[in-house]
């Protein structure tokens, strides 16, 4: 990466240096907040926090070159090139995905983390002031640790209807992923920092946080991964060479956890395996390049519904714990599909060159031994996490990896794989900042627009479950062009259509938003407005969709029984009437019970026969 050939010109630039720092404990910062104003703030907060300040960040690296008197030396690894060309191969899959632009927030999120990847490595050349990023770092966890056992408590509202303790994420799975990608960095930072006793305090104080914290999530995939982190860390901090009775004794470890979590929650783990085998099928026809960014979840809405139409009767446990497939909870599989064997060949070889730099550089002698150390075994807590649910679709998290594979693979200019000077006079160092400059001002003003969309969509939500319709839709309709892409806000915008009996509008609508997403309701919105217009064998079609896409839905099959009533249908009817009385119940609930009740009497009034309920 970048070096100076005269330590004294640095001079000018020691501020800027100082800056950039700062800078980063920002975007440390910033990637983990909410922002409630927005739509989904969780989410969006943290994409939206991570994604400015790391653009404040570029500038303030932009100045940096801009005043470096100094010739410079690029130093090159195999790793930033494979990092590099890992996300020109994905600009170039995005380009030629449907619907899909290239301020994509996935996509911009992979560019600055990129970014950072290589920033870190210069920062990494003066250990003192890195010291702050790992203070940073460290002191978000803490915080993370102790706003969960507060919600644990009582004392802090939780992001989560369902969950007791997410801390400032949208649910306790992306909340664990966090938790254990910087434990190691607390383990690692104890050892490291002997001179250094607030640093180690800090350290001490947020693993042991971790700790008592992470049960409270319940999360599997996270305790596995803290295993095969502090195994990792341990071994690697000793310098033991793990011998092949040790390498038996860990696998035997993590095997028999994974057994006794797998029997914990079932149903989970069972539906985890149904969603792997959806996506194999999406990946064996689409192996090369795969579906594309953001298209995923669409695609495997489609092999899901084909999957269940198919298999008419498929196994108890895949009806029951079929879901929407927004997440493929593998994230290798995930790559896979949305980007091909090209995409995840890069992506593992990010990983392998890394850990290889890593035993390559790391020697005895080197002061940086222990972070490298402790990078190693974040990256592997976090592969172990991956393997089982989506840590790399949480953007701190993603940041954090980052993070420890620009550490394993830092190594000085002598030993680089490619190394060469360049001198260029102050009117290239002016253009050439300046041309990064603007694109990140472009980046900024694209990211202002969907900031202010997302704001706005909020109220349109927020006057929608107040039923003020007309209103509603005179947001949606002007946030349309900035949302088009987005397959939540396009279907919500052709339901509030249906709603306000826009019924045609809504079907183009409707029929947009399933491009885009995969959800029952949607589906039975569509089938409504088809129903409303007369176009009763596309209402069918779309009621079937929906019954398809996740059998246990009882609502689907009411909308189609209906259907099939006001078509003089009875037969056909009766038939999903008697599907609807056979069905187990998943949650129960007073609209279930209703649905159960009238079909029961549906089937009484028209076979003249006794229903038993149960």
């Amino acid at each position: 990466m970048v070096s100076t050939s005269d330590k004294k010109s640095m001079a000018p630039g020691v501020l800027v240096r100082y800056l950039t720092v700062a800078s980063f404990c920002v975007v440390i910062i910033a990637s983990v907040l909410v922002l409630p104003v927005l739509k989904d703030g969780a989410i969006t907060g943290k994409s939206y926090g991570f994604l400015w300040t790391s653009a404040g960040m570029m500038v303030v690296c932009c100045v940096a070159f801009l005043v470096r008197r100094s010739p410079v030396v690029l130093a090159l690894s195999a790793t930033d090139g494979l990092v590099a060309a890992y996300v020109l191969y994905t600009f170039v899959r995005l380009l030629y995905t449907p619907q899909a632009s290239w301020y994509n927030v996935r996509f911009l999120e992979l560019v600055f983390a990129s970014g950072i990847f290589y920033v870190n490595k210069v920062l990494l050349r003066d250990f003192q002031k890195y010291r702050a990023v790992l203070f940073f770092l460290l002191a978000t966890a803490l915080f993370q640790a102790l706003f969960g056992l507060l919600q644990l408590y009582g004392f802090l509202d939780r992001y989560h209807a369902y969950f007791q303790v997410t801390g400032t994420f949208f649910n306790p799975a992306a909340y664990a992923a966090y938790l254990v990608s910087v434990f190691p960095l607390a383990l690692g930072t104890y050892y490291i920092s002997m001179r250094c006793t607030a640093l180690r305090y800090l350290a001490v104080a947020a693993g042991l946080a971790i700790l008592v914290v992470l049960p409270a999530t319940l999360s599997r995939a996270a305790w596995i991964a803290l295993v095969v982190a502090a195994a990792v860390f341990l071994a690697g901090y000793a310098r033991l060479r793990p011998g092949r009775v040790a390498v038996c004794i860990l696998v035997t470890v993590i095997v028999f956890l994974s057994v006794a979590l797998f029997q914990w929650k079932r149903d989970s783990s069972v539906g985890r395996m149904f969603i792997w085998k959806i996506t194999w099928q999406v990946i064996r026809d689409n192996p090369v390049f795969g579906v594309g960014l953001d298209q995923y979840t669409p695609h495997f809405g489609h092999y899901q519904r084909a999957y269940f139409r198919d298999n008419p009767h498929a196994a108890a446990d895949e009806v029951m714990t079929a879901g929407k497939g927004e997440y493929a909870f593998n994230e290798f599989l995930f790559i896979a599909a949305e980007k091909g064997f090209f995409g995840l060949t890069l992506f593992v070889g990010i990983l392998v060159s890394a850990i290889r730099e890593h035993f390559k550089y790391c020697d005895r002698g080197d002061p940086a031994a222990p972070l490298r150390t402790t990078a190693l075994s974040g990256v592997a807590g976090l592969v172990a996490f991956s393997f089982f649910s989506y840590p790399f679709s949480v953007t701190p998290v993603f940041l954090n990896l980052y993070i420890f594979m620009s550490i394993l693979s830092c190594t000085d200019d002598a030993r680089a794989g490619v190394s060469f000077r360049w001198a260029p006079g102050a009117v290239a160092r002016a253009l050439f900042a300046m041309t990064m400059a603007t694109l990140i001002v472009a980046v900024t003003w694209k990211l202002c627009i969907q900031y202010r969309a997302l704001r706005d969509w909020k109220t349109a939500s927020f006057l929608k479950e107040y039923r003020d319709y007309p209103r509603a839709l005179k947001f949606m309709q002007a946030l349309e062009p900035a949302l088009h892409g987005n397959g939540q806000f396009m279907f919500e915008y052709g339901q509030t259509l249906a709603l306000q009996g826009r019924y045609t509008e809504g079907i183009a609508v409707l029929q947009h938003a399933a491009t885009l997403t995969a959800d029952p309701y949607l589906f039975n919105a569509l089938g409504l407005c088809y129903q409303e217009t007369g176009q009763f064998a596309k209402a069918e079609q779309s009621y079937q969709n929906a019954v398809y896409l996740i059998p246990h839905k009882f609502y689907p099959r009411y909308l189609l029984a209906k259907l099939y009533l006001e078509m003089g249908e009875e037969q056909r009817a009766l038939t999903v009437a008697r599907q609807i009385m056979s069905m187990s119940v998943k949650v129960p609930s007073q609209a279930v019970d209703e649905i159960k009740a009238e079909m029961a009497r549906l089937i009484e009034t028209n076979a003249h026969q006794p229903i038993n309920e149960q």
